[in-house]
């Protein structure tokens, strides 16, 4: 696993690029009922599909990290206000486009009697998701919103689901909100190390404590897992990586030789397949969980470095087609999860109860649907928001930029950083 010759400095990781769009359908799979024609280790990747959200977290903590140093390095200094006007641009657009659509189609239905509802579902539902703490909302308040629809008669499931996969977005933009500003007075990387390790400590007992906290109230799991501390963890572990990249570029390859960095990674992978085959399901509550969380972040960091420094893997998640959708994964992210309940409703039958027939009709029509929605959604408003980004870069390195996280995408820059 030799060390490429541009891997110093660069800015886009290609694989990474691609792993994202690997967590995108595990997480769709997840959001799908299993089928009675898979494996069960096919099952078993349906039913924990949910764990690539912090895949998500772990690929953000990496490239925003590594990108905010890696400026840092060039220039002496991070333009926070440059790093908050390309985040704003890649993310906001779309995720104000779909609150407003929520706020306007329940007022489309409403009367005089009703208006009293329907300022409570603003003040209760809308106004924590304008400001980024919508996760809360579903933690606190999800069951008040959905009896609002029910009196309101709209089919609150369905739009219940517009609103659910946008916990995970808050919870990236509060990391970008605060990390610039914890990163900057921070010069020597021993004291970077030491405030990862902290955080992600604190983060596994955090977990630890909420969910005994969950046991003993009768409380459900949402308590923790929409909880932001709950996945600090996994964006953590992610910045260590993100800095050991960008401070050292190929340091695994160089630490452990061409096949130990394989090996690691792969020991850090079986942990994570244990977790999956052995832990009970988060929601059942059963057994002990205190390690399901940790063990999930330390297995997306395996992945991570898998996908960084394995030949074979980085081949793989480099492709150009995996790397392309890439740019696709938000939006799809954003409409996957109301595109796939709206066509199970279409289609006769109980999805968990039927034939594999039924369920592969659903996979696929709520597959093309989303690809179809992000397609649309990218070449009309993202693509060109992103346009807008060179306006907001600092000139001087000659590089390919790309952004992470939960909002993939690929752009080919002459100048600047990301």
């Amino acid at each position: 696993m030799s060390t490429s010759p541009d891997r110093k400095n660069r800015t886009f990781f290609p694989e990474l690029a691609g792993l994202r769009t690997f967590a995108f359908w595990g997480i769709f799979l997840s959001h799908y009922n299993p089928s009675p024609t898979l494996s069960y280790w096919g099952n078993r990747i349906a039913d924990w599909g949910w764990a690539s959200v912090d895949l998500f977290f772990c690929l953000s903590g990496f490239l925003i990290t590594y990108l905010l140093l890696q400026e840092r390095q060039e220039f002496g200094s991070v333009s926070i206000k440059n790093f908050y006007m390309r985040r704003i641009l890649r993310i906001w657009p779309l995720y104000y486009l779909v609150i407003a659509c929520m706020t306007v189609y329940p007022l489309l239905h409403m009367n005089a009697a009703r208006m009293d509802c329907y300022w409570r579902y603003i003040n209760e539902g809308i106004l924590p998701f304008l400001a980024f703490l919508g996760n809360f909302v579903l933690i606190f308040n999800l069951g008040s919103i959905v009896h609002l629809f029910h009196v309101w008669h709209l089919p609150e499931i369905h739009l219940i689901t517009v609103l659910l996969p946008f916990w995970s977005l808050c919870i990236e933009e509060q990391f970008y909100f605060v990390w610039p500003w914890m990163l900057k007075p921070i010069k020597r990387t021993s004291t970077l190390f030491v405030l990862y390790i902290a955080l992600t400590v604190a983060s596994f007992i955090g977990f630890s404590l909420l969910r005994r906290f969950v046991a003993f109230s009768g409380v459900t799991w949402t308590h923790f897992y929409y909880n932001t501390p709950s996945h600090i963890g996994a964006i953590m572990l992610g910045a260590m990586l993100g800095t050991a990249e960008c401070k050292a570029p190929g340091w695994a390859t160089k630490l452990v030789g061409k096949s130990g960095g394989f090996l690691l990674a792969l020991v850090l992978l079986l942990g994570f397949a244990g977790i999956v085959k052995w832990m009970p399901s988060i929601s059942t509550g059963r057994g002990s969980l205190d390690f399901v969380f940790p063990g999930l972040c330390i297995g997306c960091a395996g992945l991570l470095l898998l996908t960084l420094y394995w030949p074979p893997m980085r081949r793989l998640a480099s492709n150009r087609i995996f790397v392309w959708l890439s740019n696709l994964t938000y939006c799809m992210y954003v409409v996957h999860f109301f595109i796939g309940d709206v066509c199970g409703g279409l289609i006769p039958g109980n999805i968990c109860n039927t034939e594999g027939k039924v369920w592969l009709a659903h996979l696929i029509i709520g597959s093309t649907l989303t690809f179809g929605v992000a397609l649309v959604s990218w070449y009309c408003l993202e693509s060109k928001m992103l346009a807008l980004r060179k306006y907001f870069r600092r000139e001087k390195l000659e590089t390919v930029a790309a952004t992470n996280d939960l909002t993939p995408e690929r752009e080919l820059v002459k100048t600047g950083v990301s």
